[in-house]
């Protein structure tokens, strides 16, 4: 029995006995015997479902070709796979570390920083703001579209 659970019965039981109807107090309630209570779960576990099996393509990789041009480089990265890059590039310019770009505080130079990420982000990957805004500490696409345009706002782009 807690602290206050024994103050309020303490004062219960006085009150009782000055105003003439004074009770015996009540026994502590046993907790339930372990073995009496009922597990509604079944033992074993149910096996989880069987996936399907998926075949790899038996198709030989591509071998480089050293007489062909090399690709152009697109101004876009092809996907996500440097994000990290980007944000470490963004953090080193500003003095800040990642997880105050992914944090919650909002001192200016961190939503500068941040803003800037937004940017960049959106400018040199393909990832969608929704993807932006999840690897920045799991922000809505809104937010990153109103960092984005302030970033331009701010710098004139």
């Amino acid at each position: 029995m807690t602290i206050e659970a024994e103050l309020t019965r303490s004062a219960i039981d006085r009150r009782h006995r000055l105003m003439g109807s004074y009770r015996a107090p009540e026994p502590a309630r046993k907790p339930p015997d372990v073995r009496t209570i009922k597990c509604e779960s079944t033992w074993p576990p149910k096996a989880p479902p069987k996936l399907p099996m998926v075949r790899m393509a038996s198709k030989p990789r591509d071998v480089l070709n050293v007489a062909s041009p090399a690709p152009q480089a697109s101004k876009r990265m092809p996907g996500a796979s440097m994000w990290r890059n980007i944000v470490a590039e963004v953090c080193r310019k500003h003095g800040t570390t990642i997880y105050e770009i992914i944090g919650q505080q909002r001192g200016r130079g961190i939503v500068l920083a941040r803003h800037e990420a937004f940017y960049r982000l959106a400018t040199e990957t393909t990832m969608s703001m929704t993807q932006i805004g999840r690897h920045l500490g799991d922000r809505d696409h809104t937010t990153v579209l109103a960092g984005v345009r302030r970033h331009k706002e701010r710098n004139g782009l």
